[in-house]
């Protein structure tokens, strides 16, 4: 299982989902958060809104997340780790251009990670 004392500061980051349950906007309808996360440290660098149940081809929306933390950053990771349901592969050509490694992992092995960040999103905003 991986840890977070596994990992310094800007090694790797991981991609996850924050929502239990769409989010409803009303005019605007459902959406699916994605999150960036620092794995070290646990600091969540950005996140983005996508149609709800269509994670599997938010490529713009994850491109921008990345591009928007390597701004803050100045550097990317030499690691992302994702679920099985982000589609890491199809930024396969700017991860490689980036000099990071894709992981896909299963949602479970990126729990202890993640599980804080989604427990106060969901107290927050429901879920």
């Amino acid at each position: 299982m991986l840890q977070p004392s596994q990992f310094t500061p800007n090694q790797a980051w991981l991609l996850f989902k924050l929502n239990q349950v769409p989010i409803s906007t009303g005019a605007d309808g459902e959406f699916d958060v994605i999150a960036l996360m620092d794995a070290a440290s646990l600091f969540i660098l950005g996140s983005e809104f996508v149609p709800a149940g269509t994670l599997d081809t938010a490529v713009a929306e994850l491109r921008n997340l990345m591009e928007s933390a390597y701004a803050q950053h100045k550097a990317w990771p030499k690691k992302l780790y994702a679920p099985q349901t982000m589609p890491v592969a199809k930024l396969a050509a700017e991860l490689k251009a980036w000099g990071m490694a894709a992981v896909v992992v299963k949602e479970a092995e990126l729990k202890t990670f993640t599980r804080e960040a989604q427990r106060g999103f969901n107290a927050h905003f429901g879920g």
